[in-house]
């Protein structure tokens, strides 16, 4: 009633992963690492002395190799976990700056008005409808003051010509939705 089960093992080839993936990051070569990375190991009868020789001391090859391999593994040091820890402040500065100019773009879309002028650097008196009535909000709102304008981080003051432009055809999309359900009977 049992079954057996015949394994065929063959040993090929051994690689040593964290040498062969990052080797070439340290300029290695020579006839041990390459027994681990080019070629495959097959000398089992000195199996010990070679892992040692392969291994070697603190800042060999395979060790610095082996670093890599554990950074890459790392998750805490992913480009995702640093944005989760972002602080809860900076997520909600982000936040608020966004709708200050959303509110704006809002209003200057409701009211047809244009959003740039010719002169929008910090010293014109003028610096055009966008911008001017954004100042104004932030006057008018604490919270809004302390996060926008000359209160933000230089590369997120959220007042470039792209972003406002990236606020309009987002209004577009959403007025364009609105009127299709509105015409759909949704």
């Amino acid at each position: 009633m049992g079954r057996d089960i015949e394994y065929n093992v063959k040993v090929d080839e051994t690689f040593c992963l964290c040498c062969y993936l990052f080797k070439n990051e340290h300029g290695g070569h020579g006839k041990v690492e390459d027994s681990f990375t080019k070629s495959s190991f097959r000398a089992w009868n000195k199996v010990t002395e070679r892992l040692n020789a392969h291994i070697g001391e603190v800042n060999s090859l395979h060790n610095r190799c082996f670093k890599m391999m554990k950074d890459l593994i790392n998750q805490e040091q992913s480009i995702l976990t640093s944005f989760d820890k972002q602080s809860e402040k900076i997520k909600s500065d982000y936040r608020v700056r966004l709708n200050a100019s959303i509110d704006v773009a809002r209003f200057l879309l409701k009211q047809g008005m244009s959003f740039r002028g010719h002169d929008e650097g910090e010293t014109s008196t003028k610096r055009e409808n966008f911008v001017e009535l954004l100042q104004w909000y932030a006057d008018r709102d604490d919270e809004v003051k302390k996060v926008v304008l000359q209160s933000a981080p230089q590369n997120n003051m959220m007042i470039a010509p792209n972003i406002q432009k990236e606020i309009v055809n987002a209004c577009a999309k959403e007025i364009i939705k609105a009127i299709d359900e509105d015409l759909n009977g949704d």
